[in-house]
């Protein structure tokens, strides 16, 4: 799957955290890496870049294995693209957090 795809799912999804399955691994994009490392409290070192594909569109990724995501999150309900994770997140800080990251990429 790729980033587009993968911001697509995040887009189409705005009530969930996404995490995708890619092959040993699990990773979380923008709305999604802001719930798992903000609200939930997980630490995950970021990857960030602009998307050509996605209209060069700001993403910040992280992940880890695979084989520790059903300790790490049991209430996960598995999906076509890896797993989801329902619930009521405040989200009211997100947009602010994204551009924050989004200068330091730029500096």
């Amino acid at each position: 799957m790729n980033t587009k795809q993968i911001l697509e799912i995040e887009d189409l999804y705005p009530k969930t955290v996404n995490f995708i399955l890619q092959g040993l691994f699990i990773k979380v994009h923008n709305r999604s890496f802001y719930i798992v490392t903000e609200l939930i409290g997980k630490k995950l070192i970021p990857t960030c870049s602009y998307v050509k594909s996605a209209n060069n569109r700001f993403v910040i990724k992280g992940g880890f294995p695979a084989k520790q995501f059903m300790q790490l999150f049991p209430d996960a309900v598995f999906t076509e693209w890896g797993y989801q994770l329902v619930g009521d997140f405040n989200l009211a800080a997100y947009e602010v957090w994204l551009a924050n990251w989004e200068s330091r990429l730029a500096s």
